[in-house]
C-alpha cells in the first residue's frame, strides 16, 4: 500500500489487502483504547477483533479517512463500554 489514504478507498471496495493494512496500522491504538476500559488484556484484543471484523463485514461506506478513523476509535470505546455493563 502507498498509504492510508489508498488503504481507505481499497478497503471500501472490499479488497481484503487493503483491509488487513489498515487493520495493522489501526490495531494497537484500539488495543489501547479497549485496554484502558477492562481488566484483561485478552479482553481487549477480543473487543478489538470483533469490532474490526464487524467494520469489514459492514457495508463500509465511509466519505472519508477522517470518519473511519472516528469511526473505528468510537466503535471499540462503545463495544468495550458495552462488555463491561454485561
Amino acid at each position: 500500500m502507498n498509504s492510508y489514504t489508498e488503504a481507505v478507498q481499497k478497503a471500501m471496495k472490499g479488497d481484503q489487502e487493503a483491509y488487513t493494512y489498515l487493520y495493522e496500522k489501526t490495531y494497537t491504538k484500539c488495543f489501547y483504547l479497549a485496554r484502558k476500559f477492562l481488566n484483561s488484556e485478552h479482553t481487549a484484543q477480543d473487543i478489538v477483533q470483533d469490532t474490526l471484523i464487524r467494520i469489514w463485514n459492514s457495508d463500509r461506506t465511509f466519505p472519508d479517512i477522517k470518519e473511519l478513523t472516528w469511526y473505528l476509535y468510537r466503535s471499540t470505546y462503545n463495544n468495550a463500554l458495552f462488555h463491561l455493563r454485561t
